[in-house]
């Protein structure tokens, strides 16, 4: 049919053409690119329906767990009732207090002129955390440069099956460095354990 035009139409044909296959291939490549864009558009659509629906089912599930927690009995933490509280026997009971007694009474008394004679009273009673006291004795003040027990009262403090405590109120005749006597009133705290069949006294404090 082109064959049917003259020379000068069949070259201006061929001119537009030419000149028109660029624009048609911009075309197709734009035309394509958008199709890219409104796939990727749509993929991603899917993406964000499918992860809100996860999300979803994720919640209900927390949801189900918090209710199921809020429904569920609490457990009391404090002691039953029931629960065992270990209690020495009498003779165990009776044979710790007497050692505390002895003890307290050699540990507190002192006499200045005899700084160290209540170490050798107290070593008979003590576990071998006797020697922190041998090596910190105790030293007279110008208020107490002798003390002679005078009176002692004992009452349980804490029982475990390794060990005992008993609290020992002491009453003491303090001479202070000008002879003048005052008495005091001293409590203190005394740690014992078992040794063999025994009971003996791991450490002592001071309640103030």
């Amino acid at each position: 049919m082109i064959s049917r035009f003259s020379e000068k139409t069949r070259r201006i044909i061929a001119l537009c053409m030419v000149a028109a296959m660029p624009v048609l291939l911009l075309s197709g490549l734009v035309y394509g690119i958008y199709m890219d864009f409104e796939d990727k558009k749509v993929a991603e659509a899917q993406t964000v329906e499918e992860t809100m629906a996860d999300d979803e089912d994720n919640l209900h599930q927390v949801d189900n767990s918090l209710d199921e927690q809020e429904e569920s009995p609490k457990r009391d933490s404090s002691p039953s009732d029931d629960e065992e509280v270990f209690v020495p026997s009498q003779e165990e009971m009776q044979n710790a207090q007497n050692v505390a007694v002895e003890f307290i009474k050699a540990f507190h008394s002192f006499d200045v002129q005899k700084p160290d004679d209540y170490l050798k009273q107290i070593k008979p009673y003590m576990t071998e955390n006797y020697s922190f006291y041998e090596a910190y004795p105790k030293r007279g003040t110008l208020d107490s440069q002798k003390v002679k027990v005078t009176n002692t009262y004992a009452t349980p403090g804490e029982f475990q099956e390794q060990f005992q405590i008993w609290n020992v109120e002491v009453t003491s005749e303090n001479t202070d460095v000008e002879g003048k006597k005052e008495e005091i009133k001293t409590p203190y705290s005394v740690l014992l354990i078992p040794e063999g069949d025994e009971w003996k006294v791991d450490g002592v404090r001071v309640d103030e």
